[in-house]
C-alpha cells in the first residue's frame, strides 16, 4: 500500500514542497532566552529542533551524521514526541493515577495537542483515542483495525492531500511497528530495512542495515532523555544553571560515532533487494534467494564485462596508466 501511494503521489519530486508549520506562539516567543541559556548554539539549537522541528543553525556536519543514520526524523515532532511530553506530564500526576482526574487529564491533554500543527502528532493521538474509547464502549478491537480506522480519519481530514510524504511516512512506519511488535528483534530489524528499501527505491537515496541496527538503541536513548529536554525547557527561566546542554552534547557524539561506523556499508536499492528481504521475512526457498541477490548484484554493480569494446586502445591505455 505504500509503495502504490509512494507511485501515484510521487512526494520526492522537487516541485513538492513542503509546507511550513508555524510553531505556537507561546513556544516561539521563549525561542531566544532558550538558546542564550546554552554555552553552544550547536546544542541550543539542536534542543530547539528536538523539540520543535525548527532545523535552524544546525552544522551542515550534524545534519549529514543524523541523516547517514536516517535519525534525521528525530527533527521532526511524531509521536515520539508526543509519547516524551506525555511521560513528563503524566509523571507528574501519578499520584493521581487511579484515579478519574488522571484520565480527565489524559483525555484533556491529547485534545489539546490536536491543535498543535504536527500531522504525525495528530495521528498517533487518533490512534491513543481510539485504544481509550474502548473502554467507554466496553468493546475492543485488534489494534490493525484502530491503525486503519485512524489512517482513515487522517484522510479524510486531509492530511495526505496537505503533506503526502507525511501521511506515507506515517503509514509505512508505524504499521511495521505493529505488525511486527510481537516478533523477534532480527525479523523487527529485516521489516524496517524492507521500508527503507522501500523508500529509497523511490527517492534514489542509499540504505544501510547497520544503521538500522544503531539505530534503534539510539531511539531509546533519544526516547529516555527527550522527556528531561522538555523539563528544562519548561524550568530554565527558574533554575539559572543548564543542567540538559551535557546530555545534549552526548547525544550528539554519539550519532557522530555511529555515522562514522556506518562509513561503506551504504548500498543502492533495487527491486531484487527488497525481494531478498521479504524472501527471509516470508521464508522461501534459499535458491530464490540466491538468484535475487544475483539479479540485484547485477542492476547495483554491472560487471566490468558489459562495457567491453567501448573503449578505444588509446582510452584503454590511458586508463591503465
Amino acid at each position: 500500500m505504500s509503495g502504490f501511494l509512494l507511485f501515484f503521489s510521487k512526494p520526492f519530486d522537487q516541485g513538492n514542497k513542503p509546507i511550513k508549520k508555524t510553531i505556537p506562539v507561546f513556544i516561539k516567543a521563549q525561542q531566544e532566552a532558550f538558546k542564550v541559556s546554552f554555552k553552544h548554539p550547536q546544542n541550543a539549537n539542536i534542543a530547539w529542533a528536538m523539540m520543535t522541528g525548527e532545523k535552524f543553525g544546525i552544522s551542515p556536519k550534524a545534519k549529514q551524521d543524523f541523516t547517514d543514520l536516517e535519525l534525521n526524523f528525530l527533527f521532526s515532532p511524531s509521536g515520539l514526541h508526543l509519547a516524551a511530553l506525555l511521560t513528563l506530564l503524566f509523571f507528574l500526576i501519578k499520584k493521581y493515577k487511579r484515579n478519574k482526574l488522571f484520565k480527565m487529564a489524559q483525555w484533556g491533554l491529547l485534545i489539546w495537542a490536536l491543535f498543535l500543527p504536527y500531522l504525525a502528532i495528530k495521528r498517533i493521538i487518533f490512534l491513543r483515542l481510539l485504544k481509550m474509547s474502548q473502554s467507554i464502549f466496553k468493546r475492543k478491537f485488534p489494534i490493525e483495525i484502530l491503525f486503519l480506522i485512524t489512517f482513515g480519519i487522517s484522510f479524510m481530514l486531509g492530511h495526505f492531500k496537505e503533506s503526502p510524504l507525511s501521511f506515507i511516512l506515517s503509514f509505512l512506519y508505524v504499521g511495521t511497528f505493529i505488525s511486527l511488535s510481537d516478533k523477534p528483534k532480527i525479523i523487527l530489524i529485516l521489516g524496517l530495512f524492507s521500508t527503507h528499501l522501500l523508500i529509497a527505491f523511490f527517492n534514489g537515496n542509499e540504505v544501510s542495515l547497520f544503521s538500522i541496527i544503531l539505530d534503534l538503541p539510539i531511539i531509546s536513548l533519544f526516547v529516555f532523555f527527550l522527556p528531561f529536554v522538555f523539563l528544562y525547557f519548561f524550568t530554565f527561566k527558574l533554575i539559572s544553571y543548564n543542567w540538559i546542554e551535557g546530555t545534549v552534547r552526548l547525544f550528539v557524539l554519539i550519532v557522530h560515532w555511529g555515522a562514522k561506523l556506518i562509513h561503506g556499508s551504504f548500498m543502492s536499492s533495487t527491486l531484487f533487494l527488497f525481494l531478498a528481504v521479504w524472501i527471509i521475512l516470508l521464508k522461501k526457498k534459499k535458491r530464490y534467494l540466491v538468484l535475487v541477490l544475483i539479479l540485484h548484484g547485477n542492476v547495483a554493480n554491472s560487471p566490468a564485462f558489459f562495457y567491453a569494446g567501448s573503449y578505444s586502445g588509446a582510452q584503454q591505455r590511458s586508463v591503465d596508466k
